[in-house]
């Protein structure tokens, strides 16, 4: 069953909520003294929420045991205007300012400070599958990337492009989403333009224009992506049916137009964030009015009215945390969040560097994940098992393959770690081994050419 979740940019009573939205009655609160404004996003067992006036993320556990308790709480390098994290809760995307910064949320590594943008960022969104990382911002543009680039350049040191840089806005996008699908997903913008497009993710190609008589502050969709539901600044909900027969690459959107339209009318002022039930049954909405409302997506009636103590930052459905088994010991709290480091670092405190940080050449590095305690990782050198193994593996070739290439030291790893004195020398020591064995071999083929010519 589902539960909604809401917050409060004036944190007077909690900072988020979990409603049921059967009855309206309140399941679990979460209290950081800080007041929040559209980023809300959540791990299997966390959920984290940015303040809106401090550079500061709460992080609670979500699984019933401390809901009311203090939250961890990650300082950040400014106040972060959106949140997400991807599907796998491998990474974590916040914009601050015009910047979009991503985090290994294992290790709390900074993997990507993307700078593309020329005003603040509104909406982050990963895709489904965490291939894709959608951006958008004052600046009317919205940016696809590539996760896989963005790793890859990054640990080069070098900076990353965007696969597509979409500009068809002439006002600020508000909101972004995201279908499923993956790279094959489809894309939808709001804008202050009036106006909502449907993009496709993979070309960048324009789809759909829907043009509104207000600015539109928040779009989100049904599952099936055939429904797009857009709040408007004069707090009205617009059910736009996307399939809708006769309807043309741009359409006209008006309270007039009933035909393929329906309207939800209930708020009084701005609406700023909207979400739709898994069956879609259901969507919640939240404004600047301080409300938060649930609405029958059939019908268009209002079936329930959450007050607030000021504007509703966000609204979503999510899964109910199950309760625990009769008699069964309260859960065990989860280990703190890694702090998310301000600048990039290769080897920080979640990073298990093999023999000095090289094995033959390469760089192995092992992320350990913040929620696993599994005993694979409880052997002396904080590897796992499989790693291991594979190390032992490679042991047992040198060894077979040492008499022959002893006499270069490949494969006589140590076992305590050198001094940089030491290191040099062996460097040196290898070099000049790498240098008569080149030369002779030169030596040895002029010799062979020379004797060849002579007959």
């Amino acid at each position: 069953m589902e539960a909604l979740l809401t917050t409060d940019t004036s944190g007077q009573l909690w900072t988020a909520s979990l409603f049921d939205p059967l009855t309206g009655s309140s399941l679990a609160t979460f209290k950081s003294g800080y007041s929040c404004h559209r980023s809300l996003c959540s791990t299997k067992e966390r959920l984290i929420v940015a303040s809106k006036d401090r550079p500061i993320l709460s992080v609670w556990d979500f699984r019933g045991s401390r809901k009311d308790g203090q939250p961890q709480r990650q300082m950040c390098p400014g106040i972060v205007t959106a949140l997400a994290t991807s599907a796998d809760h491998h990474y974590i995307a916040a914009g601050i300012a015009e910047k979009v910064h991503i985090w290994q949320l294992t290790d709390g590594m900074l993997v990507a400070v993307l700078t593309t943008h020329y005003q603040t960022v509104t909406k982050v969104c990963f895709t489904d599958d965490g291939s894709h990382l959608v951006t958008a911002s004052k600046d009317n543009m919205i940016l696809i990337w590539e996760m896989s680039e963005i790793v890859h350049q990054c640990t080069l040191g070098k900076s990353c492009s965007p696969l597509h840089v979409i500009s068809g806005h002439t006002l600020p996008v508000t909101d972004v989403f995201v279908g499923a699908g993956g790279p094959m997903a489809h894309v939808i913008s709001a804008s202050q333009d009036h106006s909502c497009k449907v993009w496709e993710l993979c070309s960048g190609q324009q789809l759909c224009n829907l043009l509104f008589d207000v600015p539109v502050e928040c779009i989100t969709a049904d599952a099936a992506e055939t429904s797009m539901f857009a709040g408007c600044s004069d707090g009205a909900i617009y059910l736009v049916h996307l399939f809708h027969e006769g309807s043309s690459q741009e359409r006209h959107i008006s309270k007039s137009d009933r035909s393929a339209v329906t309207i939800f009318q209930g708020h009084s002022s701005s609406v700023t964030c909207l979400s739709v039930s898994m069956d879609g049954t259901m969507l919640a909405s939240g404004s600047t009015d301080k409300t938060a409302r649930i609405w029958d997506v059939g019908s268009g009636q209002c079936l329930r009215v959450i007050q607030h103590k000021a504007s509703v930052g966000a609204v979503r459905f999510a899964l109910r945390p199950l309760p625990p088994p009769t008699n069964a010991p309260p859960p065990k709290a989860l280990p703190p969040l890694p702090t998310l480091q301000r600048n990039f670092s290769w080897s920080g405190a979640g990073d298990a560097i093999v023999q000095g940080g090289f094995r033959g050449g390469y760089a192995v590095k092992i992320s350990r994940p913040v929620e696993d305690t599994d005993e694979r990782y409880e052997d002396e050198v904080g590897l796992p098992r499989s790693i291991r193994d594979a190390n032992a593996k490679v042991n047992d070739i040198s060894t077979v393959w040492s008499p022959v290439c002893e006499s270069f030291d490949i494969f006589q790893f140590q076992k305590q770690p050198r001094s940089d004195e030491d290191e040099v020398t062996r460097l040196r020591r290898v070099n000049a081994q790498l240098y008569h064995l080149c030369a002779n071999s030169l030596l040895d083929r002029t010799e062979s050419a020379s004797s060849g010519n002579e007959y």
